[in-house]
């Protein structure tokens, strides 16, 4: 599976994919992921990829992709940022998702997750 591989995403619409993020450590090479909250499929995030802006055109460019990430604020994701800080994401529903505040890449695209949607902001 890559980031390119559209089989496996949930499409957001307006050319915007994701891919949860899943942490399952192993217990027996880490002794403290028995006590992890949540389950361990639970997301503690996803990536999203994205055109990468807009052509001159008015047109999305071809093959020009950005991807971005979020990091979602529940008990197995602030488990994960006790180890590796990152700003974090309320979820306010998984299926569908809903996240708050809106999600701004590095390259500029910016938008709001509301119902499995990506709305533009």
């Amino acid at each position: 599976m890559s980031v390119y591989d559209e089989d496996w995403a949930l499409d957001l619409g307006d050319g915007h994919y994701l891919w949860w993020s899943i942490w399952a450590p192993d217990p027996e090479l880490n002794p403290w992921a028995a006590d992890l909250p949540g389950p361990e499929d639970e997301p503690i995030g996803a990536l999203i990829r994205h055109p990468k802006g807009p052509h001159p055109s008015g047109a999305y460019a071809q093959y020009s992709w950005c991807v971005g990430g979020v990091s979602f604020d529940t008990p197995r994701g602030r488990a994960f940022a006790d180890r590796h800080p990152r700003p974090m994401w309320h979820v306010e529903s998984l299926a569908p998702l809903t996240i708050s505040p809106s999600v701004l890449c590095s390259c500029g695209d910016h938008g709001f997750i509301r119902d499995g949607r990506w709305l533009r902001a």
